[in-house]
């Protein structure tokens, strides 16, 4: 299977809501994230729930975390939805250390 396989993005209604709500610097930098899991559709930076298979990244420069889920065999990306967290309440991992 070539590795070079591009994955498609379909957002859902709640994330495209959200994503308005940003700034317009904001909305571009979620909007680049969304476009680079095209390429890389499970980066190193997401964690993945074991219960649901849903990953969730918290996106670089912007205070919001994106929830998706990712359909190999159909080489889609469902945006699930975009969560803004406090720039300085940014979820702690210490659980998985």
């Amino acid at each position: 299977e070539p590795a070079n396989q591009i994955y498609f993005i379909q957002k859902s209604r709640l994330a495209s809501m959200a994503q308005m709500q940003l700034t317009p610097a904001a909305q571009l930098r979620v909007q680049e994230q969304m476009d680079a899991l095209t390429a890389t559709p499970r980066p190193s930076a997401a964690v993945i729930d074991p219960d649901s298979g849903i990953l969730h990244l918290q996106l670089p420069d912007v205070p919001a975390i994106l929830d998706f889920e990712v359909a190999d065999d159909k080489r889609r990306i469902k945006i699930l939805a975009l969560r803004q967290v406090a720039a300085d309440d940014t979820p702690k991992t210490a659980d998985k250390e």
